[in-house]
């Protein structure tokens, strides 16, 4: 019996058994018009059943399952900018507060600011410190960032500026250039402003030009420091030897010297100018509970030896309280605690195949989110266009208690898709839990991948040379005679410098068949789709397999490494592959291709005689 159906463009998602009289507890998930579906749920079925608005819920020996849709959360509140003024932090609280930009829904735009209590050193993305630094006599903490900066040395005499951000609320292309208008209409009263350079402001000391400025965007957060009085270049002095320790900027240090009379309200000026020229009036306030207690658990994380020093995240328990995406949540409720740590999940699926992501990244620019490790992704099998699109995805499954307690629980990583898929609960946390504990598995209404690389030029003193990268997908064999029309593919483009991006159709191996005009990016955009349109548009036939490619290009330059290009991706059977490579018009014969195991999120989207298709060549 079906309970209760939920339609999200192009999902159906059932609650019940449509094939039987009586009421299961499963859900099914319906994917182009039931072309594919997957159906999972207990394997009980002596229970009872209710229903609270969107909830359905079901009644058994041990406990309650249930089930409910996830809608995006857009209670935004455009009206103020949230403020909230600190000063004196240690460094791991430092972090944690940047950390929890990933975890925590921002109704309003909010604006951090603060300093550090003490010389500190501030690591930003996944490298060992040990590529940098061997011996260290001064605290530490990491920034989980999307690039990889070198570290970078702190103390009190440089504020910081954090400006959280939605792409769905805010107007992101102005949150940068506004700032920095702001600073200049402020910090040129004290000191003069001489030069800006990408992200970076200089005043004049005696002749000298010396950077007081720095900022760019990660994520969902605009960062930016001001150097009041800091000897910012002092972090070469701890750099092992090897290491190129020529400063990028010859002259870092702070405003001060040019002017020993600023005002202490500085910074406090600066961001009530940006309010004011961005049209949106401040409302001063401080962290709530849930957000303090949330940087309580960051801070025990980010605290770690393991993760300051190697950026491993293995042991960060599950934080889930951001939503951002349309999903469906199945939960399982246990009353007391089970006989034993397996909970089977009865499967039956139609035209799907699932891969097991395995959280290991192929490289220092791949960034795997915590709930993706062990998770799967679901693509559809097609066997007349030889390749599959993405359905869904599966987020690696979690458990909590009755008193908060939060722990990872983990998939048979050899699930056949056909078979029950177990979920494991560590042993440890249901002998001590305070029950009852709720199991849960997510499922996330997305065709993006779920994984992503970032491309940006190194923050080094070599010149950040120039990126070039061709990203390719086999778009696999035509289900029928068609005409090209566009190629799109998911990625994120932070355009504080010039970013180029073209995009090419070869026949595989072989020659270019189409291509479309280079874009030059100078705005930044957030996670989206990206259609390009081809110029040839040429007739595809049934018996050619296809490579989409994109080409990016992000030129070299001394301030280059504030731009990026992100794609995303899902672990895969076979892969796709990577080149270094970039031309405008791309190369009249497809670039020779280093494989990988990624499945790249490239479209190639075909009209077959009647309306646009995504096609299953993904």
């Amino acid at each position: 019996m079906k309970y209760r159906s939920y339609n999200n463009d192009n999902w159906e998602t059932v609650v019940g058994d449509e094939m039987q009289t009586s009421f299961y507890p499963r859900v099914k998930i319906k994917k182009w018009g039931n072309a594919a579906n997957l159906s999972i749920g207990l394997k009980d079925s002596g229970g009872t059943y209710s229903a609270t608005g969107n909830e359905v819920s079901y009644k058994f020996g041990n406990g309650t399952s249930n089930f409910y849709p996830i809608f995006k959360d857009s209670s935004f509140d455009k009206k103020t900018i949230r403020y909230i003024k600190q000063k004196d932090l240690d460094p791991v609280t430092i972090s944690s507060q940047f950390e929890i930009d990933k975890n925590y829904f921002w109704s309003n735009q909010t604006i951090l600011s603060y300093n550090v209590n003490c010389p500190s050193m501030l690591y930003y993305g996944s490298y060992n410190t040990s590529d940098y630094i061997t011996s260290i006599d001064i605290p530490e903490c990491r920034f989980s960032g999307e690039m990889n900066w070198n570290p970078l040395y702190m103390d009190a005499g440089l504020k910081f500026v954090e400006i959280h951000f939605s792409y769905d609320r805010d107007d992101v292309s102005k949150i940068e250039p506004t700032f920095i208008q702001a600073t200049k209409d402020i910090v040129s009263k004290y000191v003069n402003i001489v030069d800006q350079k990408g992200g970076k402001l200089y005043f004049d000391d005696n002749g000298k030009k010396v950077k007081f400025f720095s900022g760019g965007t990660f994520e969902t957060a605009y960062m930016v420091y001001i150097n009041i009085s800091s000897q910012y270049n002092d972090v070469y002095k701890y750099y092992k030897s090897g290491i190129d320790n020529t400063p990028n900027d010859q002259y870092a240090y702070g405003l001060s010297a040019a002017n020993s009379n600023l005002p202490d309200d500085l910074v406090d000026q600066i961001i009530k100018r940006y309010s004011t020229l961005i049209g949106i009036p401040l409302k001063s306030d401080t962290f709530n509970g849930d957000e303090n207690n949330l940087i309580k658990t960051l801070n025990d994380c980010l605290s770690s030896n393991s993760w300051i020093k190697n950026a491993d995240r293995s042991q960060f328990p599950p934080f889930s309280s951001k939503k951002e995406n349309d999903g469906f949540e199945f939960e399982i409720v246990l009353n007391n605690k089970p006989s034993t740590n397996i909970v089977p999940l009865s499967v039956q699926s139609k035209g799907l195949a699932f891969y097991y992501q395995s959280g290991i990244p192929g490289s220092i620019e791949d960034r795997i989110p915590d709930n993706v490790i062990g998770s799967y992704a679901a693509y559809r099998t097609d066997t007349v266009r030889n390749q599959p699109n993405k359905a869904f995805h599966i987020y690696r499954p979690w458990a909590v208690d009755s008193k908060g307690n939060k722990v990872w629980c983990s998939f048979d990583p050899n699930w056949d898709g056909v078979s029950d898929l177990n979920i494991t609960v560590p042993q440890s946390f249901l002998d001590s839990a305070n029950y009852p504990i709720t199991i849960d598995p997510t499922f996330g209404y997305t065709i993006a991948g779920s994984s992503s690389t970032v491309y940006s030029p190194p923050n080094n003193n070599s010149g950040n040379p120039a990126i070039n990268k061709a990203i390719y997908r086999i778009s696999g064999i035509m289900s029928a005679p068609g005409k090209s029309a566009q190629i799109a593919f998911y990625a994120a483009i932070t355009a504080a410098s010039p970013v180029n991006v073209v995009v090419g159709l070869y026949a595989q191996g072989s020659s270019r068949v189409d291509y479309s005009n280079a874009v030059n990016y100078s705005t930044t955009y957030g996670p989206s789709w990206f259609f390009y349109n081809l110029n040839i548009n040429p007739q595809l036939n049934t018996t050619t397999t296809y490579d989409s490619i994109i080409f990016i290009n992000i030129p070299a330059g001394e301030y280059q490494s504030y731009a990026s290009f992100t794609i995303y991706w899902d672990g895969y059977y076979y892969g796709s592959g990577l080149a270094n490579v970039y031309s405008s018009p791309p190369p009249a014969t497809e670039p020779a291709i280093v494989a990988n195991s990624n499945i790249y999120s490239i479209y190639l989207i075909q009209a077959f005689n009647g309306p646009m298709l995504m096609t299953g060549i993904g």
